[in-house]
């Protein structure tokens, strides 16, 4: 049913079906996820347990290939699989501005493939986000100059949720979850904002 499909279109159509656009997903839940999608990709390939247990190593190094630099395309989603030496939990994956791009050209290409005749997966309620974004001074004086030229890093990242002196990984976090929103609105306004935020205030922000 799924021969179609890669590896890849299954991995990254469970972190969107989970809410990877939202917030991190865990490594062992998309593993499972991908098992109920494709039980024959992500399973122990043993005959006597072929299809009835998911394979948890099949999900991981895919992740751990889509995340690699050396995948020639864009990256698609970040995050890491595990925990840090002294125990913190750090496992969780989340879909890039790129991700997001890309699962909207491909839903509907793998919900086909995958038969999923009930109800497709809902994306997060895009109203809700434009609503936010315009309700932001950073956007409203966007709108009004065509420009960034009178916004200020101040108000910048407010819109982000986080201080000016906030640490550069932290601004690169919140900007990217924003901007990953932005791109499911797909709204060219919304979009150009975006983008031009990234160059102006690109200082503030870790790549």
């Amino acid at each position: 049913m799924t021969q179609e499909l890669s590896n890849n279109d299954i991995v990254i159509y469970a972190i969107f079906k989970l809410g990877g656009i939202e917030k991190k997903i865990h490594t062992e839940d998309i593993a499972m996820e991908c098992f109920k999608l494709s039980p024959e990709k992500f399973s122990w390939t043993q005959s006597k347990y072929f299809k009835k247990f998911p394979d948890k190593e099949i999900a991981r190094v895919t992740l751990k290939n889509l995340k690699s630099k050396k995948n020639k395309g864009p990256i698609l989603l970040k995050g890491r699989a595990g925990a840090t030496a002294v125990g913190k939990e750090t496992d969780g994956w989340r879909l890039t501005p790129e991700g997001v791009k890309w699962i909207l050209s491909n839903q509907k290409r793998i919900e086909e493939a995958l038969k999923i005749t009930d109800k497709p997966v809902k994306r997060p309620e895009v109203s809700k986000i434009i609503k936010k974004l315009e309700g932001e001074k950073c956007y409203q004086k966007y709108l009004q100059d065509g420009s960034l030229q009178n916004v200020n890093k101040y108000e910048f990242t407010d819109m982000l949720l986080c201080r000016p002196d906030a640490a550069p990984e932290v601004i690169s976090k919140n900007f990217q979850k924003l901007k990953a929103q932005a791109e499911l609105t797909q709204d060219k306004s919304i979009i150009s904002f975006i983008n031009e935020c990234e160059q102006v205030f690109k200082e503030l922000m870790i790549y």
